[in-house]
C-alpha cells in the first residue's frame, strides 16, 4: 500500500512538473468565457520567465468572429486585455531589460528589499482604499489624502460605519522615506480610479532611476523583476 501511494504521488508531481503552459493559458481563456465558445488560438508562444502571449478568436454559433484578441498569461493569472507595456514586457526573452528601458526600474537602481516594499506597501494601502470604498461609496478625496484611513475625515462625522481606530493605525513611508502620493478620483459620485505613487528618492514628481515614479499600476512587473532575480 505505501508503495503504491508513493507510485501516485510520483506520478502526480511529474504530471505536474509536465505542466504545459500553452494549454494552462487555452484553459484560463476558455473558463473566463464559461467554456462554451468556439476558439481559435493564433500565434501562441511560451517564455522561459513563465509567460504565454498569443492571440484568439472567438466565434459564434454562426461562425461569426469577434476579432483576433491579445492575451498574456503567467503564473495562473490570464490577461485578456493586455496593454502595450504588458505585451512589451511579458512577451520578450528579455523582460527585465525592457522594464529598465521603459520603466527606468531595474535591480541596480532599485535593490530587492526596496522593490518588496513597495509592493508591500502600495498592495495594502490600495486594499484598504478599496474597502474604505466599499463602506463609504467613494474613495477619499485628494484633500483627505491617506489620513483618511487612519482617522475619519471631518466632511464624514455623520458616516456610522467609520471603524473605530480607523483602517490603518499608520500609513508607510516609502523605502526612501517619503510620503506615497495620493490624488483621489476626478469625478465625485462615480467610481473612477485614484492615483497611488511613491514619488521616488527624490519625493518630487517626475525623476529617473532612484527618482522614477512607482505607481500601483506597476506592481505586476515590480513582481517580476523579483521573480526574475530569484531564477
Amino acid at each position: 500500500m505505501l508503495l503504491r501511494l508513493s507510485i501516485v504521488s510520483a506520478s502526480l508531481l511529474f504530471l505536474s512538473a509536465c505542466s504545459d503552459p500553452v494549454q494552462d493559458a487555452h484553459k484560463a481563456i476558455l473558463e473566463s468565457l464559461s467554456g462554451t465558445a468556439d476558439i481559435e488560438f493564433i500565434a501562441d508562444q511560451s517564455f522561459a520567465h513563465g509567460a504565454v502571449c498569443g492571440q484568439f478568436k472567438q466565434r459564434d454559433k454562426w461562425g461569426e468572429s469577434s476579432g483576433t484578441k491579445r492575451y498574456v498569461y503567467r503564473g495562473g493569472v490570464l490577461n485578456s486585455s493586455p496593454n502595450s507595456s504588458d505585451l512589451a514586457i511579458y512577451c520578450s526573452e528579455e523582460p527585465a531589460k525592457v522594464i529598465e528601458e521603459r520603466l527606468g526600474i531595474s535591480l541596480a537602481t532599485h535593490d530587492s528589499a526596496q522593490i518588496e516594499k513597495l509592493i508591500s506597501d502600495l498592495s495594502s494601502l490600495a486594499t484598504t482604499l478599496e474597502q474604505y470604498y466599499a463602506d463609504h461609496s467613494a474613495y477619499p478625496t485628494s484633500d483627505q489624502g491617506l489620513k483618511a484611513l487612519t482617522e475619519q475625515p471631518k466632511e464624514r462625522l455623520g458616516l456610522g460605519n467609520y471603524p473605530e481606530g480607523g483602517y490603518l493605525k499608520n500609513i508607510p513611508k516609502d523605502p526612501w522615506q517619503q510620503p506615497y502620493d495620493y490624488q483621489g478620483p476626478v469625478w465625485a459620485g462615480v467610481k473612477s480610479p485614484f492615483t497611488l505613487r511613491s514619488l521616488g528618492a527624490d519625493g518630487a514628481e517626475g525623476g529617473s532611476k532612484e527618482a522614477t515614479d512607482i505607481g500601483t499600476e506597476l506592481i505586476p512587473y515590480l513582481q517580476l523583476l523579483l521573480d526574475l532575480a530569484d531564477h
